[in-house]
């Protein structure tokens, strides 16, 4: 059996050469191995080295004994070692997509148990495409922090959101921003989460308390409910876009900083029960108009301006706060 590295929806030649289709970079994997049961059941695993340059790569593993009951299917487990990507000279970015290349000469051997009778690629001529991994130095990892509040608050300066940003333990990142969702209500009719009120740099506060309680907010910009920019809306605010001085907020490989988002909530009713809550979302549910909203602005140190995408454990939703 053959796997190849090639950035495609379907490489029907297995070459990796027409249109849309782009080779890996061979010097991100260390190696590459399958898994499998034999006729038996028992497990089996082959290993075999990665690229050894920044083209495309293909790992050929012969001598198998994958057991393929008649009209039946089997499982194969394709399993990769990601080098050191700064060491090996890998841009941030990249993309590994491991697929089983049933095409190319000599790519593909299977024997019939029963008549003995050998197939090859020719038999098969298909590919089987698995899906893009991009490859980053980091990635973070936010968390909704345990001290975060929820239940009955008063009108207000106060916390509205704690959270945790933490560093994945192989490299550093940095920070320069978040996007928070904001669902409130008004029922008193007082307009105190409108743009006009609520959209206002001065109302609101992000400090890291992980970093002796500094303050890190710069500046914010506010968006409607349907992502229109506060300025040209008279609606109710629901994005709030977090600016931090630039890639200050440094995390240190394995570390975690605790933020803290603070809103002033006066003009809310506690006589009707209006109520706030905010969230970092999913980066997926930024389409349309706030399609190019960060749920968190990072930076693994070697591409900025990163997404939510691929962040682990989005969306966070804090608690309901009932004033």
């Amino acid at each position: 059996m053959t796997f190849d590295d090639c950035g495609a929806s379907r490489d029907a030649d297995g070459d990796c050469a027409d249109v849309g289709e782009y080779p890996g970079n061979g010097l991100a994997v260390i190696s590459a191995m399958i898994e499998y049961t034999d006729a038996s059941g028992a497990l089996h695993s082959s290993t075999t080295p990665g690229g050894t340059t920044s083209g495309g790569w293909s790992a050929l593993f012969s001598g198998e004994s994958l057991y393929l009951p008649a009209s039946g299917t089997a499982d194969v487990t394709v399993v990769i070692s990601v080098s050191d990507l700064a060491s090996a000279g890998v841009a941030s970015g990249q993309v590994v997509q491991m697929n089983m290349d049933a095409v190319s000469a000599s790519a593909f051997t299977a024997v019939d148990l029963v008549s003995g009778v050998t197939y090859s690629e020719a038999d098969v001529a298909m590919t089987a495409m698995g899906l893009p991994m991009t490859l980053r130095y980091t990635n973070p990892t936010i968390a909704l922090s345990a001290a975060s509040p929820s239940g009955a608050v008063v009108p207000g300066i106060g916390q509205v959101l704690r959270f945790n940003v933490a560093a994945d333990s192989v490299g550093d990142m940095k920070v320069a921003g978040f996007t928070f969702a904001v669902s409130a209500s008004d029922n008193a009719g007082s307009n105190w989460n409108s743009c006009s009120a609520l959209g206002s740099t001065t109302r609101w506060g992000l400090t890291n308390l992980t970093m002796d309680a500094t303050t890190v907010l710069t500046s914010a910009t506010f968006f409607d409910t349907t992502g229109v920019a506060c300025a040209s809306s008279s609606g109710d605010v629901g994005y709030v876009v977090f600016t931090i001085p630039t890639w200050s907020q440094d995390l240190s490989a394995g570390t975690t900083n605790v933020y803290s988002v603070t809103m002033d909530s006066t003009g809310a009713s506690a006589v009707d029960d209006d109520a706030v809550e905010l969230s970092l979302p999913a980066q997926s549910s930024f389409r349309g108009a706030t399609g190019r909203m960060r749920a968190i602005d990072w930076s693994d140190l070697s591409a900025v301006h990163l997404s939510g995408t691929h962040v682990k454990n989005l969306p966070v939703t804090g608690g309901m706060l009932t004033f």
